[in-house]
């Protein structure tokens, strides 16, 4: 279920819902491992994400980083 941040209207991603995730990476263009790589640097706020990803599309692509939760 998609969530929207009260104080700013920002529309945020519920990691919980995996369909939800499954949405945003098709639409991003992105794995589930880059998007979750963003997500870590930049929040779950969609818009923030994009940014995100936009500016560092190529080192993502690029790199081996494999997200861990634990960390």
């Amino acid at each position: 279920m998609l969530v929207t941040n009260k104080l700013n209207n920002e529309l945020l991603i519920d990691v919980s819902d995996f369909n939800e995730v499954t949405y945003w990476c098709q639409f991003l263009n992105c794995s589930e491992n880059t998007l979750f790589i963003c997500m870590y640097f930049s929040g779950n706020s969609i818009v923030l994400i994009q940014s995100f990803l936009s500016e560092n599309k190529e080192w993502l692509e690029n790199s081996n980083i494999q997200f861990n939760p634990s960390l």
